[in-house]
């Protein structure tokens, strides 16, 4: 269960990034004003961190039973 929630929780912190950087390019390249797309930042922004402390979490518990070492 490790490894697939470790690779599940990898799986969105990329997807997170690839949205954040077309954000990015919208912001930047597109048609409307970048503060509209303010909102859609800070979703993509919060759910990576969300991600960040669930495998955060999943490695430090892994770490505590002995299968990782430090």
């Amino acid at each position: 269960m490790f490894f697939i929630d470790t690779c599940d929780a990898i799986y969105k912190i990329k997807a997170g990034l690839n949205a954040v950087q077309a954000i990015h390019q919208a912001m930047t390249e597109g048609g409307a004003d970048p503060s509209s797309w303010t909102d859609g930042l800070f979703f993509v922004t919060g759910k990576l961190e969300e991600e960040a402390d669930r495998l955060e979490k999943l490695l430090d518990a892994e770490r505590r039973k002995g299968e990782v070492t430090p």
